[in-house]
């Protein structure tokens, strides 16, 4: 593998993250009781 590798697909490595993050917060913002407690657990 080569060193630069890592440099050029981090930027979808921290798409990927930043999704599987938002699917999470998105599955539960129907299930909390208010918009203030979704921002909270963010």
């Amino acid at each position: 593998m080569d060193a630069g590798q890592g440099h050029v697909d981090a930027s979808l490595r921290v798409g990927i993250a930043g999704a599987l993050g938002m699917l999470v917060f998105a599955g539960l913002y129907p299930v909390v009781p208010s918009a203030a407690v979704a921002a909270a657990l963010l």
